[in-house]
């Protein structure tokens, strides 16, 4: 396996924790707000608003140098972890918010 594959594979694990973690706040965010703790439900979404920057930021490393390799099968599933988490967010802000 080549280098740039390591750190394809590397930036898309990195990619389904963080959006695993963010979804994981967007879930409990939901949680508190059904018990009247609305502050605690928009700091939840604040965190997983912030982890979801930090994707965003391994992306542009990705762009940035350049690696133009096929994707790969996990990193299609990175993507995919992201934009379901991302669709939730946009969901739950519009009822939250």
């Amino acid at each position: 396996m080549e280098n740039d594959d390591i750190d394809m594979n590397q930036a898309a694990l990195q990619i389904i924790s963080l959006s695993g973690s963010a979804k994981s706040y967007a879930i409990e965010s939901i949680r508190e707000y059904k018990m009247n703790n609305s502050e605690r439900a928009n700091d939840l979404l604040n965190e997983a608003q912030n982890l979801i920057k930090k994707v965003h930021n391994i992306q542009k490393e990705i762009l940035e140098e350049g690696m133009d390799n096929h994707p790969t099968l996990i990193m299609i599933h990175a993507q995919d972890h992201l934009m379901t988490t991302m669709l939730l967010l946009d969901v739950i802000k519009e009822i939250l918010v």
